[in-house]
């Protein structure tokens, strides 16, 4: 099976050292999404968390493909604590992007993300 990378620089730019997406057989495993490069960045993590999964609906519209398709997400922070503090918010946020239709997600607390100011990346798994 060959393995499709992915960019998709209008949407979710990548550093060098990584592309956005790989599309193996029926999969697409896309790399952490952020809100970097949008208004959002640097604003509250319930902004944050919007605008990483409307990338991520921009992306899987390239693809043909919806937020139903995806299988997995891993959802990392940079303050659990502040999560939880605004958790209804961030689940209101996830209710509209998955019509209540949710895909498997872990939730990891990190130390720190690429770019100063981010507070949430969010990694998806799709099956096609």
């Amino acid at each position: 099976m060959d393995k499709l990378r992915k960019e998709y620089p209008d949407i979710a730019p990548t550093g060098p050292t990584h592309v956005r997406a790989v599309r193996y057989g029926d999969l697409m495993f896309m790399s952490g999404v952020t809100a970097l490069g949008t208004s959002a960045y640097g604003k509250s993590i319930v902004d944050q968390a919007s605008a990483a999964l409307s990338k991520i609906k921009n992306i899987l519209g390239k693809e043909n493909a919806s937020m139903d398709d995806i299988v997995k997400l891993t959802t990392y922070v940079t303050n659990v604590e502040d999560y939880r503090e605004f958790e209804e918010q961030i689940n209101n946020v996830w209710a509209e992007a998955f019509n209540g239709e949710y895909p498997a997600n872990s939730l990891i607390g990190v130390a720190a993300l690429a770019h100063e100011g981010l507070s949430i990346e969010i990694e998806a798994i799709v099956g096609f």
